[in-house]
Parts: structure tokens; sequence; C-alpha cells
């Protein structure tokens, strides 16, 4: 064990054979930030592709991380029901946290439709 912290610190941000730059350590990869106008998808993404497909139709983010700024999380009935994996059952615990609104597939097909017809953003 005797690695000191600078050495374990070199080996994240060493040169790698075909790159002319240092590499970032993968927690410090550049990611995009979330502001505002984003939604969180929990559960099987075949299940979910229509209201995917229409929230991104619609000028919808989507992001993988729960957040204080989410408009709603939309998750399927095997992850609502407690039955999904513990990655999504841990960010449903974190939306119901944060207070953020989390729909059923066909809630949130509603509530598109809603916005389209009213023409603005309304709460989910």
């Amino acid at each position: 064990m005797g690695a000191s912290l600078c050495s374990l610190e070199n080996t994240f941000t060493r040169r790698r054979p075909g790159h002319p730059s240092l590499m970032p350590a993968w927690w410090k990869r550049a990611t995009s930030k979330s502001y505002g106008r984003t939604i969180l998808f929990l559960g099987d993404r075949t299940a979910l592709g229509e209201i995917i497909s229409a929230v991104t139709a619609r000028g919808f983010g989507t992001v993988e991380i729960p957040h204080p700024a989410l408009i709603c999380a939309v998750a399927d009935d095997v992850v609502l029901s407690g039955r999904g994996s513990r990655a999504d059952t841990s960010k449903l615990l974190r939306v119901r946290e944060l207070d953020i609104p989390c729909l059923t597939p066909e809630q949130a097909l509603v509530w598109l439709d809603e916005l389209r017809a009213g023409g603005h953003l309304a709460s989910a």
C-alpha cells in the first residue's frame, strides 16, 4: 500500500498513448449543465421511448442525475412500484426528497398535450 497521494494523483492525470495532452480524471470530465427545462427518466428506456421522443421534440433536455431545477421526473410502473434497479430507486428517492413531481408516462403525455394546447410551460 505505500502509494502516496501525489503518485495516485499522477495516475489519474498521466499522459495516455496516442493523446497529445493530459487526460482529465474521470470525475472531472465535461458534462452539459442543466438550466431548467430538463426531465429525468427512470426505468426501461424502451417502455419510455414514446414519452422521451415527445419530450425532446418539445425542446426539453434529459438528465441522468436528479437536481433541484428539474421540471419533473418520469418513471415507469416497475420503478414506481419499488421493483426497479437500485440506481433508479435511489434516484426516485432523491427526486422525492427534492419535492419534484414524478409522473407516469401516461401522465407525462397528458401534461405535454396541455402544454401544446396552452402554448406555455405549465406546472406538472
